[in-house]
């Protein structure tokens, strides 16, 4: 039985081995064909048998997986420790005990659901690394180092920090500070030579130029990692990363990829501000998990498509979404040649610069402060190219280099103009906090400075008259415009205009005006000339339930934007649950509001606006107060006053209709300085 020989399996055209014994009884059986066809049979179906046994075992011992290394460096602050309500004291203070809610712990719990559905093999392949801390929680005070097999103990009780299966875990650390994050880099170290693929990813608020990540426990709550402290860190650790993420607000800017660029290949980041529960990270560990062997670029892509288009990253329907994947070896070259870019620009030219500024698409803005952050840099550059000639040769060079920058970029509907890079806006209220170690260059900050200064100097208000220009004008003031009653306005400045609105107010009094709104005026083929329709008196009312029996208030919604879909986004201040918010509301072409959110955000002592990466909607149980401009006639001067507050016991309801109160408006121009002029006030009758 030693001895074997082959024979062949007819069916499957494989050598097999069999018995000699057999081949003996087969020969001497070969009168009795039935018998002979039966021991066939059984022979051939042990070897399909013993084939599929083979080929079982093979498939279930897969060849390993490249190793990837996910780092993510989650400072909580109040994303973590005030998640509801909103109001700016921490949920375990209020609650006198522990609290399961927080951005930051549905993430990680988000982290532990697609690492439980991976393979063996895919978790072997997966290295991750997560250091959080930094919020008013017992279990996230200080820092916490954990791998996932600690994040998968951990979230047994739906608590994270409680457990004792740590890396490292150091207290009293402010997650803030340039030596947390080169400890946590530090750390990683053994770990990266091991990888084939790395990512970083920072997760908090994020202030573009300005920083990223506020530890809440720090003894300054305004603390950010700046961008100084940031290359610190990375220069004192000597890592290197394939990719760095921010799962943050506002950081795809060129600021903050000029200071990363020598630490990582790709960047990953947003423009404008992330929705409130930020990167779904089911999502994201999958993509890494299921796609190991792509190159980071092409994985990046992917991560891109899923927080525009997966459903778990709309889950808030909140709106100003904007991604984009960045080659860093392409920032010196985009840089150089914003450098010849600036010593082109003729600023005797002010206005079409001014109008090449305030055309771009702007990102971070708190209209009480009237700041901006940033502007998209592409926008920037393809207007300045049409509005001063002079400089459309360095213009095009430099759009050429920031196309091999932005590897991939998309947005929703309400950015249209959002191509993946940002830049400071040039806005003076942000000049102080706008210097050479947030600048790109020095070349470029002294740009700014010249901007800033030249705008800056302007005292002459614009002027704003309704002469005849070619249209038909009656004795009324009112004009017909494309078939359209309403007024035709020249609006001129020294320097050029920044705004032009048309603003509706309720008459409180004979002296002074609520704004409760207003619509921006574009000019027409020729640029001084404007038209704006009649106002019939009709506005939002926003209301307690039934509009028609609960309480209600006109609120203030100022012309933001359009969509895309040609829908107006309107912005206000407002105290959301006595905390102060950025609202915003959408509406369609029928005047129907289709979406509402409000961005909470805070001032630092020393005058920094902090927008939080939070995006709430208003419901029942809700206090909801606006702040107006109010102006005061006399006087002739702007103020902003808090309103009545509303307190929704129902579901909140929109209307738009007709205002059963003294109301009129005027049109308003304001140049860069914010010299402004008004209009005489136009009476609106009520029916």
């Amino acid at each position: 039985m030693s001895v074997r020989d082959f024979a062949i399996d007819s069916a499957s055209f494989k050598l097999f081995l069999i018995p000699r014994l057999t081949l003996v009884i087969i020969q001497r059986m070969k009168y009795c064909p039935v018998i002979f066809r039966f021991l066939i049979g059984v022979l051939f179906l042990t070897s399909c048998h013993a084939a599929e046994s083979v080929n079982a075992l093979s498939e279930s011992v897969s060849a390993p997986l490249p190793k990837t290394l996910i780092a993510v460096y989650m400072v909580g602050g109040n994303l973590e420790d005030d998640a509801k309500p909103r109001n700016g004291i921490p949920d375990e203070q209020e609650m006198e005990g522990p609290s399961l809610k927080g951005a930051g712990t549905d993430d990680l719990k988000e982290m532990v659901a697609a690492y439980q559905t991976l393979s063996s093999v895919q978790k072997e392949a997966l290295d991750i690394h997560v250091a959080f801390g930094g919020a008013r929680k017992a279990g996230w005070k200080g820092t916490k180092y954990a791998d996932m097999a600690c994040l998968v103990q951990d979230s047994q009780d739906q608590y994270f920090g409680n457990d004792h299966c740590y890396q490292q875990q150091i207290e009293n650390n402010n997650m803030s500070s340039s030596e947390s994050l080169a400890a946590f880099l530090k750390f990683l170290k053994p770990s990266l030579s091991q990888a084939e693929r790395k990512a970083l990813i920072f997760w908090d608020h994020g202030l573009s130029y300005l920083g990223v990540g506020q530890d809440s426990t720090a003894p300054s709550s305004d603390d950010f990692i700046t961008l100084t402290e940031m290359k610190s860190a990375f220069s004192a650790s000597g890592v290197h990363f394939d990719l760095m993420a921010f799962d943050a607000c506002l950081m795809a800017s060129l600021e903050v990829a000029r200071v990363i660029y020598p630490y990582a290949r790709y960047m990953l980041a947003s423009e404008e501000l992330e929705p409130g529960h930020g990167w779904y990270y089911t999502d994201v560990l999958t993509l890494f998990a299921q796609n190991a062997h792509l190159d980071m670029a092409a994985l990046g892509k992917k991560l891109v498509d899923s927080y525009l288009d997966t459903p778990q990253h709309n889950r808030s329907k909140n709106k100003y979404k904007t991604l984009s994947l960045l080659d860093l070896e392409q920032v010196s070259p985009l840089i150089a040649a914003l450098t010849g870019l600036t010593a082109q620009i003729n600023f005797q030219k002010f206005e079409p610069l001014l109008q090449a500024v305030e055309n771009s698409q702007h990102f971070g803005k708190e209209p009480q402060s009237d700041i901006s952050y940033s502007i998209d840099l592409k926008d920037w550059l393809q207007n300045l190219k049409q509005k001063q000639p002079e400089a459309s040769v360095a213009a095009e060079q430099a759009l050429s280099r920031l196309q091999s920058l932005v590897v991939y970029a998309r947005h929703d509907d309400s950015k249209p103009n959002a191509n993946g890079v940002s830049i400071y806006s040039l806005n003076k209220n942000m000049k102080p906090q706008y210097g050479l170690e947030q600048a790109v260059s020095e070349p470029w900050l002294n740009f700014a400075g010249t901007f800033v200064s030249t705008g800056s100097h302007d005292q002459e208000k614009p002027v704003i008259s309704t002469e005849n220009f070619s249209l038909q004008q009656n004795a009324a003031k009112l004009c017909s415009y494309q078939g359209r009653q309403g007024h035709c306005l020249k609006i001129q400045d020294n320097l050029g205009i920044r705004e032009a609105e048309q603003v509706f107010a309720l008459k409180a009094d004979s002296r002074y005006l609520f704004l409760i709104g207003s619509e921006v005026l574009h000019p027409l083929e020729q640029n001084s000339q404007y038209f704006a329709p009649v106002w019939n008196g009709e506005w939002l009312l926003l209301c307690d339930g039934n509009c028609q029996t609960g309480l209600s208030l006109f609120p203030p919604a100022y012309f933001e934007a359009l969509t895309t879909q040609g829908h107006r986004i309107y912005s206000s201040e407002a105290l959301l649950n006595d905390e102060k918010v950025v609202f915003y509301l959408e509406m369609d072409a029928n005047n129907r509001v289709v979406s509402q959110w409000a961005i909470p955000y805070s001032v630092s002592q020393d005058g920094r606006v902090i927008l939080s990466r939070t995006q709430l909607n208003i419901a029942a149980g809700d206090s909801l107060q606006f702040f107006y401009q109010v102006y005061d006639t006399q006087a002739q001067v702007l103020v902003w006053k808090k309103g009545s507050q509303l307190r929704f016991g129902q579901t909140p309801v929109w209307d738009f209709a007709q205002i059963n109160a003294s109301k009129a408006y005027f049109f308003q121009a304001q140049d860069y300085q914010g010299n402004t002029s008004l209009s005489p006030l136009y009476e609106v009758q009520t029916n």
